[in-house]
């Protein structure tokens, strides 16, 4: 326990004094208003510190005043259909499920927010939710923005399930292992030594996932894909490590 539980305090505190930041803009859309006044949906990131920043989808004017604020998440997308008019877009709550549509008859002025197109503010978990709909997504929406969401970052996806590949390949033949015991083909010094070395990398790839669930949230769906298709690998992989093997022993029968 030890071994895991002192690297975790040490990068608690590098994360407490060397990530600290200003707020920022992870996604910006141009849409027009109602009365054809330029908008902008925004997700605006806070600073999380230790775990992943806090999000929240707003909506300002072109001169950057605050008109509407969605609740406080870590993992939102936005969505805006080809007309490009900001009550045909949509923001996606990956880690609850949730949907928050811009609602432009309840817009309400407030501050100007920000300088020189950057954000002067950080999400304000004090501020009621305003200018936006609140609702929970159909299963059928949430695999449709799961996969547009998919789409929109290939490469973090493929070494996501790279990641997971990597851990069932070293954790799975656990499992062969400890039948090859119990059918007495391998000796007990042998399979201790193997399951020992095979247990301390799975427990630190796990650490290390847990580690980068804490700063960047997913939703379990997310996590069910990524998952379920490195299990599916690492089980081809294994077969192809046999496959050969046993071709190879019945042509020499």
């Amino acid at each position: 326990m030890r071994l895991f539980l002192r690297p975790l305090c040490i990068y608690l505190c590098l994360c407490a004094s060397a990530f600290a930041h200003a707020p920022y803009y992870s996604d910006e859309i141009r849409l027009s208003g109602p009365g054809g006044e330029t908008l902008s949906l925004k997700i605006l990131n806070g600073d999380g510190i230790i775990v992943a920043d806090p999000q929240q989808a707003i909506i300002v004017d072109d001169t950057g005043r605050f008109l509407a604020g969605s609740p406080i998440a870590e993992a939102l997308s936005a969505f805006c259909a080809a007309s490009a008019r900001v009550e045909d877009c949509v923001v996606y709550d990956a880690h609850f499920g949730m949907l928050y549509q811009p609602l432009p008859s309840r817009f309400e002025p407030r501050s100007v927010i920000e300088k020189d197109g950057k954000p002067t503010v950080y999400p304000d978990y004090g501020t009621a939710v305003f200018g936006f709909s609140v609702r929970k997504a159909s299963p059928w929406e949430i695999a449709g923005y799961e996969l547009l969401n998919l789409r929109t970052a290939p490469v973090i996806t493929a070494l996501a399930v790279a990641w997971w590949t990597l851990l069932f390949r070293v954790g799975l033949p656990i499992l062969t292992d400890v039948r090859d015991l119990i059918l007495g083909r391998t000796p007990t010094l042998e399979f201790v030594s193997a399951l020992s070395i095979r247990t301390f990398l799975v427990a630190l790839i796990l650490f290390l996932t847990f580690l980068g669930w804490m700063v960047s949230f997913y939703s379990v769906w997310y996590l069910a894909f990524c998952a379920g298709s490195g299990c599916l690998l690492a089980n081809l992989l294994l077969f192809w490590r046999r496959n050969p093997q046993d071709g190879h022993s019945g042509t020499a029968s």
